[in-house]
């Protein structure tokens, strides 16, 4: 038997690695730490933002019986990597600090059997930063000298994102056995953005000269198009909500069996501002 249970976890080993990113996510560390086993086991509050039925298990955890609880985790996470581009141009990453990210739960009971708790938790998290060098297509080194070779230019791209929720349960005891539970998550989002991006001439319609635009212009010494940098910061307008739904079951044996559903992710609509840098 524990050779066959051994030939099972090898097998799925891959699978289980690849799913343990390198980005602070909803999951806390007790369900990546269990690959998602912490579903049916409810041995931290945090547990109950997966499975709000869990709430009741988590009180009666390792043998106590707790009328209040409260959690808190720090989540770290250090990584590394390469990009490289189409044309086989490796860019320069810069690496960013290890990333830690908070996880804040509290339970309580109501009564014997229906229990309450909150949680404060990141869901979305990540940080990607590189350095590309660049050419200026319409500014040369020598504006005199028709040769002279492009400016060249690094240019940051970097991009940040951060998804906050906090997620209030309820869970009912309905036998010694069998638990469900409901729950909500309440999410919020910020984005920060830096890039560039190519514009084309044929969109600058401003006069330049009597009778022709910029566009005109530059499109008649050659260049098609030219590079704006562009930074942007966005918030979600509307929270998310999500509904959630559990349930838990404990055998005689001392077995748990854990399910959860939670609606699926619609669409966020973010708010906010961008300012285009074409100095260059």
């Amino acid at each position: 038997m524990k050779i066959y249970l051994l030939i099972i976890l090898w097998s799925f080993a891959p699978y289980v690695f690849a799913q343990q990113g390198a980005e602070l996510i909803g999951e806390s560390p007790f369900s990546a730490g269990t690959v998602g086993a912490a579903v049916g086991s409810g041995q931290s509050v945090l547990d109950a933002s997966t499975n709000p039925a869990l709430l009741s298990s988590t009180l009666t955890a390792r043998n106590r019986d707790w009328e209040e609880r409260y959690d808190f985790v720090l989540r770290g996470v250090n990584y590394q990597g390469d990009t490289i581009t189409k044309e086989g141009t490796t860019l320069d990453i810069d690496v960013p600090p290890p990333i830690f990210g908070p996880w804040v739960g509290y339970a309580a009971r109501l009564n014997e059997n229906i229990f309450w708790g909150v949680n404060l938790q990141p869901t979305v998290a990540g940080e990607y930063s590189v350095r590309r060098e660049t050419e200026l297509n319409i500014v040369t080194e020598d504006i005199l000298d028709p040769n002279s070779p492009f400016v060249k230019k690094t240019i940051p791209i970097e991009t940040n994102i951060l998804q906050m929720s906090l997620e209030p349960h309820m869970s009912m005891q309905l036998s010694p056995n069998l638990s469900l539970g409901f729950g909500l998550a309440v999410r919020h989002t910020t984005m920060n953005m830096l890039s560039a991006t190519e514009v084309g001439f044929d969109t600058m319609n401003g006069e330049f000269l009597a009778g022709t635009t910029y566009g005109e212009f530059f499109t008649g010494l050659g260049a098609e198009d030219f590079q704006a940098e562009f930074g942007a910061a966005a918030s979600s307008s509307v929270p998310n909500v999500f509904f959630k739904l559990g349930s838990a079951y404990t055998t005689n044996a001392g077995a748990t069996v854990g399910f959860w559903y939670r609606l699926p992710s619609t669409p966020t609509d973010l708010e906010g501002r961008v300012d285009v840098d074409m100095r260059d």
